[in-house]
């Protein structure tokens, strides 16, 4: 066999069998030779047209180019504004928007009609939603159209920036995993869970989901050393929500938390703070745990309780597969029961029943935990 660069002489007599081989040959050689340049001018290709004008909306900051050279500077498009694709090359497309400007945008700053939709409806279904606590993001984080690693993105928090919980999920993945990878559907994969947050974005007053171990709660220092390790689920300031003169926090504070992983419900423990001033710090003046709590809770201006009157708060419990209102009252560091009454609602899903991969885990279906 001969090496690398080493030249070897080829007989110029054929029989006419070799000469038919040699022409088969040269053939099949001609063949795989246009094939390559096919495949390769096809690469090449940029400005291929795109049928149909569905119309699509820009996601928040997307970045819009006058050419596809990464040197330009890029200008920021109006969140949801709309646009139609013109050419489409690799990861970018050419697109108009509906007040005449027209650039490359990269495919992932965009969102289709259906998406768009299901952004508008969910802002619908949280309108009615009470507050559960700011929140803050760990990093540079995704907001979701829905609650599973692969959905659209509508929105990208900043490091530390503030939004508003609403509501709590705990989502198996596989469903989500399996959808988004239909070729792979058959694979065993490891039942995970994921919890997700419903959260307020008042910057573009929207709504979407996010994923709860890439946040933390917007709560002072003083209230967090206070919380016994546990995750906060959700917050609130009670009676006065002013702090003090000399600049510590409010004086009392009620916390929702999560002492396990992987729980049907959203919170198992109430944590109620009072500032002590003599020690400087917050001490635990009521602990409640073994509940199994929902999303959301109610802070309440007046409550009447063993003939006292001050601020309070209500809680959704699941007592034998039956949700029960409970309602507290806080008056000078005292927390005293109210109200325990039968309560209207439903244990979850409050929201999402129509999404796709919406398989809240309730009571009803807590054996679901589990291998699939």
């Amino acid at each position: 066999m001969p090496l690398l660069g080493q030249s070897f002489r080829v007989s110029t007599h054929a029989t006419p069998d070799q000469e038919a081989n040699g022409q088969s040959g040269a053939r099949a050689v001609l063949c795989a030779v246009c094939c390559l340049a096919a495949s390769w001018l096809a690469a090449c290709v940029i400005d291929e047209p795109r049928g149909g004008a569905e119309p699509y909306f820009a996601r928040h900051e997307a970045a819009i180019y006058s050419d596809r050279e990464p040197e330009t500077t890029p200008q920021l498009l109006q969140f949801e504004l709309k646009m139609t694709i013109l050419q489409e090359h690799r990861s970018f497309v050419n697109v108009l928007t509906e007040d005449g400007l027209e650039g490359w945008v990269s495919r992932d700053h965009l969102i289709d009609s259906t998406t768009r939709n299901r952004i508008l409806k969910l802002k619908d279904e949280c309108e009615d939603l009470p507050g559960q606590g700011k929140g803050m993001a760990w990093d540079t984080l995704n907001v979701h159209s829905e609650p599973y690693r692969w959905a659209p993105t509508l929105y990208q928090l900043a490091k530390d920036a503030p939004f508003e919980v609403l509501d709590r999920a705990l989502v198996r993945r596989l469903p989500a995993w399996a959808d988004a990878n239909p070729e792979s559907a058959t694979r065993t994969v490891p039942p995970y869970f994921d919890y997700w947050f419903l959260v307020w974005l008042s910057e573009i007053e929207r709504c979407g989901w996010l994923l709860e171990n890439m946040v933390y709660a917007g709560v002072p220092t003083e209230v967090a050393m206070a919380a016994g390790g546990q995750p906060i689920v959700a917050h609130f300031q009670l009676g006065s929500t002013q702090g003090a003169a000399d600049g510590s926090p409010a004086r009392a504070w009620l916390l929702a938390q999560s002492s396990q992983d992987e729980q049907v419900f959203d919170f198992d423990v109430l944590r109620i703070l009072r500032w002590n001033s003599s020690q400087g710090r917050f001490a635990v003046v009521r602990r409640v745990s073994g509940l199994r709590g929902y999303l959301p809770i109610e802070t309440l201006d007046r409550v009447v309780a063993r003939g006292r009157v001050g601020t309070g708060f209500r809680i959704l419990v699941d007592r034998d597969g039956k949700l029960r209102e409970k309602t507290y009252l806080y008056h000078e560091g005292l927390v005293l029961p109210a109200h325990d009454l039968p309560s209207q609602r439903r244990i979850p899903g409050k929201i999402g029943e129509s999404y796709r991969f919406r398989p809240f885990l309730t009571a009803a279906t807590a054996a679901d935990i589990g291998p699939p």
